[in-house]
């Protein structure tokens, strides 16, 4: 598969895994594919392993080993950790674009836990020289039967194609069974002998899966099956054979991209596009990079190209923005890697009072009314649908405190909740114009307020409901129209109503 030339104008990018974004929480933890990869590189002595921005190919993974491995063994790879109890059977394929600069091409290790115990303790090792496997069955009757590329007279870089983008193994687009790996695929196993040699163990990946292979020469078992956990796949070039560089793009594994040299991933699910009322703006940012993300910022900009925060905010969750004016903005998110390497992303949104109509029933509330609701229609604008208004977020605000719905519903262009009477009546004040503001939140963002006038009745409030007389001894009584009572109690009664009163109404 022949590298795509990317284009010149491409942003500085780093390395990144294409993810699934179904997470709604941003984390700093890498994300992939499948839930539990991550990435590193990594390099031994004097190898290298680093990103770098091609200035033909982009954003690429630049791994060399120089030098001679009997004065110092160099190493640089790609390590990419596998999701808790991976084992062999999981693994179908695994492919990545190649362009070998020198000596040999990279080669994959797969890092084997046979004891099942979380650590490595054996590899298996797929090379450009094996693939495809074409000797007489898996027994090697010798070094002049060729396994693949390998041909000892063409040692010791077994004439690899140079400055070229194949795939994986390819010494061209059309050579069969070599452009990734899969069970078809040669490995010999890191604790026997390197390759097809007696005392080794080689076998296609499907045998190994069948823990049908042994080692060559023998009847001892690899003991090796589908069931043999894989911690780490690593793509790395060395310089046991010779001195070598090369370049890598596009890693997958079980056809799904692991690595691919165009920046990690970032997505601001809020704010959207859209016209928010006044109020808090919510802020939503999620970011993915199989390496790992370093750090998260944020700033906005407004209509006028000025910046609304001094200083670039740190983003560490779902939160709101708020105290923003009326106005278009436009929203800048920054993740950074841990390759070091920034991504940008950006959204603009527009800022504006969205005011609703309010209806409230009754329109005259009797404070000696016994009745159990306060109705409130809500009348929405065409562009809003009341079956995605959430109800439980709206509000009765009445001199500074809410009430929650008790419940509602939702009609063709407006909803109606009801609200406990008596919880408005505890906050209401008499009046002739009493103004109550219901507010709520959009579909997508944003809030809405609207307000109506009601007004306040007590009937009766304040007229005389009963009389009461204070006896001598200080005791409140019932007063009774047409009686009296004396100081002391022990006076005449008068029932025509006509004698003195001793006592007072108390209005």
């Amino acid at each position: 598969m022949t590298k795509m030339i990317k284009k010149e104008l491409k942003k500085a990018t780093s390395l990144m895994m294409t993810a699934l974004l179904a997470f709604s929480v941003f984390n700093y933890s890498a994300q992939a594919l499948v839930s539990g990869y991550t990435a590193s590189l990594s390099s031994m002595n004097s190898g290298v392993s680093e990103y770098i921005d091609h200035p033909t190919w982009g954003g690429v993974i630049h791994l060399k080993a120089p030098g001679d491995a009997a004065t110092m063994v160099n190493e640089g790879r790609i390590v990419i950790v596998l999701p808790d109890e991976t084992v062999l059977g999981d693994i179908t394929s695994i492919q990545w674009d190649v362009n070998t600069h020198t000596g040999y091409p990279p080669h994959t290790d797969l890092i084997l836990d046979k004891n099942d115990d979380g650590t490595a303790d054996d590899s298996l090792t797929f090379e450009f020289a094996y693939q495809p496997y074409v000797g007489p069955g898996y027994i090697y009757t010798g070094p002049g039967v060729p396994y693949g590329h390998y041909d000892p007279s063409k040692a010791p870089y077994y004439e690899p194609v140079y400055d070229v983008w194949v795939s994986t193994f390819q010494n061209s687009e059309t050579e069969a069974g070599t452009g990734s790996i899969t069970d078809s695929s040669v490995a010999w196993l890191g604790s026997g002998l390197p390759g097809p040699y007696d005392g080794g163990y080689f076998g296609k990946l499907a045998d190994y899966k069948e823990g049908t292979v042994k080692v060559l020469g023998g009847t001892t078992p690899a003991g090796v099956d589908s069931d043999t956990r894989v911690l780490e796949i690593q793509i790395e070039v060395d310089n046991w054979i010779g001195a070598s560089e090369a370049y890598i793009d596009n890693v997958a594994v079980n056809g799904e991209t692991m690595i691919e040299a165009v920046g990690s991933t970032v997505t601001i699910v809020d704010p959207t596009a859209a016209t928010y009322s006044l109020g808090d703006i919510p802020l939503e940012i999620q970011v993915s990079d199989i390496f790992g993300i370093k750090s998260v910022k944020y700033n906005l900009e407004n209509e006028d190209g000025d910046w609304v925060y001094p200083s670039n905010k740190v983003y560490t969750g779902p939160t709101v923005m708020s105290g923003l004016d009326q106005g278009e903005y436009t929203l800048y998110a920054w993740a950074e890697n841990n390759l070091g390497i920034t991504t940008e992303a950006s959204v603009t949104f527009t800022i504006a009072r969205l005011d609703v109509e309010v209806s409230i029933h009754p329109e005259t509330l009797n404070l000696r009314s016994r009745g159990n609701w306060i109705t409130v229609k809500i009348y929405l604008p065409s562009d809003v649908d009341p079956e995605e208004l959430d109800l439980t977020k709206v509000r009765l605000w009445i001199n500074g405190e809410s009430i929650s719905p008790e419940w509602g519903t939702a009609g063709d262009d407006y909803v109606m909740l009801k609200f406990s009477r008596s919880m408005v009546q505890e906050k209401v004040t008499l009046g002739d114009e009493i103004e109550i503001k219901v507010t709520g939140e959009l579909p997508g963002g944003g809030s809405f307020e609207g307000a109506d006038t009601i007004r306040v009745i007590n009937p009766g409030h304040g007229k005389m409901m009963s009389t009461q007389t204070r006896n001598g001894s200080g005791k409140v009584s019932k007063g009774k129209q047409g009686k009296s009572q004396n100081n002391n109690g022990n006076g005449p009664k008068n029932n025509n109503g006509n004698g003195p009163k001793n006592g007072k109404h108390c209005n």
